[in-house]
């Protein structure tokens, strides 16, 4: 999903289940947090966070905070470290599935 200039986007809630789920799709593994060890995390939703988006560059490579990449944010539960996930990957996986499953 390309975000314009002033866009507004409406994400729906991404669950640890989902997130599990696309991880194993992808063949994500260790999810132990780099730092601590720790294999606990907390989803930030849009609901504890205002906003979960970073800044992305335009064509002309100037920096406008009206452009952002939709991001997922997980937090270690036992010492804060922030492990982010493209937002879109899921969400685009999630609606391949539901594609796939509406063909079975």
């Amino acid at each position: 999903m390309g975000m314009t200039e002033g866009a507004t986007a409406v994400f729906e809630p991404i669950t640890s289940e989902i997130l599990g789920k696309f991880h194993r799709a992808k063949n994500v593994h260790g999810s132990d947090c780099t730092r601590c060890g720790n294999s606990v995390w907390t989803i930030l939703s849009v609901d504890s966070v205002p906003a979960q988006g970073l800044p992305s560059a335009v064509d002309d490579g100037t920096l406008l905070v009206s452009y952002f990449l939709p991001i997922l944010t997980l937090r270690c539960k036992n010492c804060g470290t922030i492990w982010m996930i493209d937002r879109q990957m899921i969400d685009d996986w999630v609606r391949d599935e539901a594609g796939r499953e509406e063909h079975v």
